[in-house]
């Protein structure tokens, strides 16, 4: 009975001593980014510790300035802090700058930490080879002297910047006439010319110019109304849309009959009966009735005459002749191939200019 007493007794003393433990639950890793360096090479010595968030933790401090006798710390970087397990535990980095001149294995000794003013230490040594530089002994003398700063490889010139702002822009001009002679050509354009007369004006001038030439004998009367009649029937057509040229004076005037006011389409008549008389059955008339008749014609013109106002310019579709788009697609090759062979031309001698600049 009194050995389970003591039993229990020890092992409830054992879970009390390490509750503590248990609780603090403190680890600390400590590793190198390479365990070989050459002589006067660097490297980075990383410790890591785990603990409870809030525990005041002391990394080494490294008074004597080596980590080991051999090895020296050039810097200790500052300490990066992580939160773990929603903040209740920390996770604290630090890493230090290690080099050393001499060539032999180092052991790095285990890392103390100090949390809460408990020590723990990281749980392994490390090995640290450093490497010596190979030496010629056979001829020590061949020491070559200190290289000085080299220069720059290339550095742009005038020349060779102006050659190339003019090979973009030729090959600018490359794309821009590539790309426009895929364009379907168009077969039509529109062009502005200026308008034709109105009908009233053109039969006024030509009534002028019949007033000015007017002779009054035999043949020359007939040619005179033949005239008349022929400018009255062309701005009939014209004015009414109608072809006058091709029906016969009652014709004409059957078909004005719904359109011309009964003034302005007697005197028509009489102006085209009297010129048939003259044509067909040889009438003649005074001077006084040729000009009448000529007056009455320039009175029926301004009587039905059209209102519209019409324009000065007008614009027409005209066909484009196929010999005009064969030139055009010919100089768009033209202009391609010459474009190219400049570019090409001018970029071998933006290499020549680099390759003679280089040294």
């Amino acid at each position: 009975m009194i050995s389970f007493f003591q039993r229990i007794s020890s092992i409830f003393f054992l879970f009390c001593g390490l509750l503590p433990l248990a609780a603090q639950h403190v680890t600390v890793e400590s590793s190198l980014d390479s365990t070989a360096i050459r002589v006067g090479e660097q490297v980075q010595l990383h410790i890591s510790v785990n603990c409870k968030a809030n525990s005041r933790v002391q990394f080494p401090a490294y008074a004597s300035g080596y980590v080991t006798p051999g090895v020296e710390v050039l810097e200790a970087l500052p300490i990066d802090t992580i939160s773990l397990e929603d903040g209740r535990k920390w996770q604290l980095k630090r890493s230090y700058t290690l080099t050393s001149f001499d060539s032999a294995v180092y052991k790095i000794p285990q890392q103390e930490i100090y949390v809460n003013g408990a020590i723990y230490k990281s749980r392994h040594e490390i090995a640290l080879k450093v490497n010596t530089i190979d030496v010629d002994l056979k001829h020590p003398d061949d020491i070559k002297p200190a290289k000085a700063p080299i220069e720059g490889v290339f550095t742009w010139v005038f020349l060779i910047l102006a050659c190339c702002v003019l090979l973009w822009l030729l090959t600018i001009g490359w794309v821009i006439i590539l790309r426009q002679s895929f364009i379907p050509q168009p077969t039509q354009k529109t062009v502005k010319v200026k308008a034709p007369f109105p009908p009233h004006r053109t039969a006024m001038d030509a009534m002028e110019q019949l007033r000015q030439h007017n002779d009054h004998g035999g043949e020359a009367q007939k040619a005179y109304f033949v005239q008349l009649t022929d400018i009255l029937r062309t701005y009939l057509y014209e004015r009414f849309g109608f072809n006058a040229k091709e029906m016969t004076s009652q014709e004409i005037i059957d078909k004005l009959a719904q359109i011309n006011d009964a003034t302005a389409l007697r005197e028509l008549r009489e102006i085209l009966q009297t010129a048939d008389l003259i044509k067909f059955a040889r009438y003649q008339v005074s001077m006084a009735e040729s000009d009448r008749a000529l007056l009455q014609a320039v009175d029926y013109v301004k009587t039905t005459q059209s209102q519209e106002v019409y324009p000065e310019y007008e614009e027409r579709v005209v066909a484009i002749e196929e010999r005009t788009i064969l030139r055009k697609r010919r100089l768009y090759v033209s202009s391609l191939l010459t474009l190219l062979i400049l570019a090409l031309g001018l970029f071998a001698y933006i290499c020549y200019l680099i390759w003679c600049i280089l040294p």
